[in-house]
């Protein structure tokens, strides 16, 4: 039996919880979302939660299927049991919300990290499809890490592992700039140039937002272009070193910077990550995410899918 007959749950239901968005879908076999919802993302978690149970019954009712065996949470921080330990950017800290969902829903869940739900995703359906080790790192507003080996999502110890935007990239770094992700995320990519902006440099870009930076990027704008290549080393980098450590040769690049940029970010990534890689003349493969802003809500998807067969099977 082949790892894609292995893994074929039939249709599922996947929600990705963002930190200013919750987006729900019904995704079938394939990974092809054919029925969605997106809402802001409520700060109180029990609102949350019953924002989460009132969409998914809502696209499960639209396309006329039932609820599934286990709804799937991708959520933006690490995840130990049933809590989410950490979600900075929501302000949350020991938050049972698979427990809240099913309250409220009366149908099972189960959470997972969102990038090692991106993970899954490519590793089953998407750019590393066919591969049993992958390393994914997603450039967002941080910088997120997860893998698939052995043909299994590694979860780690407290569901802390390849975490790779809080690795030390400058031990002698001032504060706010030691780790990859205060020198690689999007936040800091905006930041980059907003401060050579300031300071005088030309630059076509007036208002350091993302859609300016990725057009700046695209029409070779000196500032940008600079700003982001530093950037792209420094994930190249860090992708070299998780290579190193866990042993993959394919690492899927995504996030919204990914997506506003194109091809360009998995070329540069890929350069920096084969310069540094071990042994010398090793080739790392960096490949752009196949399923982009779909690739986290498809994971939970599949993640809860085979929760659910993995209980039955026992």
């Amino acid at each position: 039996m082949d790892e894609h007959t292995k893994h074929n749950p039939g249709t599922m239901v996947g929600v990705d919880v963002g930190a200013t968005g919750v987006r729900v879908g019904v995704v079938d076999s394939a990974g092809h979302v054919i029925e969605r919802l997106k809402m802001a993302t409520p700060r109180d978690p029990a609102e949350c939660a019953q924002t989460i149970a009132a969409a998914v019954r809502s696209v499960c009712a639209t396309s006329n299927q039932s609820l599934p065996r286990v709804v799937g949470l991708g959520v933006p921080g690490p995840v130990s049991g049933d809590r989410i330990t950490a979600a900075v950017n929501l302000g949350w800290q020991d938050v049972p919300l698979a427990a809240m969902v099913e309250n409220q829903l009366g149908a099972p869940a189960v959470m997972i990290n969102d990038v090692n739900a991106a993970a899954l995703a490519e590793q089953r359906l998407g750019s590393a499809a066919g591969e049993r080790d992958m390393i994914a790192i997603w450039i967002g507003t941080g910088v997120g890490g997860g893998a698939v080996l052995g043909g299994k999502v590694f979860l780690g110890v407290e569901g802390v592992a390849v975490e790779v935007g809080h690795a030390i990239i400058d031990v002698n770094g001032l504060d706010g700039a030691r780790t990859l992700e205060q020198c690689a995320s999007r936040r800091a990519i905006e930041r980059g140039v907003q401060e050579r902006i300031e300071a005088g440099e030309a630059s076509s870009v007036r208002d350091a937002t993302p859609e300016a930076i990725a057009e700046g990027y695209r029409q070779g704008d000196r500032v940008c272009v600079e700003v982001v290549d530093r950037a792209l080393a420094l994930v190249g980098s860090a992708a070299a070193s998780a290579c190193a450590v866990l042993g993959p040769n394919v690492v899927v690049i995504g996030g919204a910077l990914v997506e506003a940029i194109g091809p360009a970010v998995a070329r540069g990534v890929g350069q920096a990550a084969n310069a540094d890689a071990f042994p010398p003349g090793r080739t790392l493969s960096v490949r752009q995410s196949a399923l982009g802003d779909d690739a986290g809500l498809v994971g939970a998807a599949l993640f809860a899918a085979e929760s659910a067969a993995d209980t039955m099977a026992r």
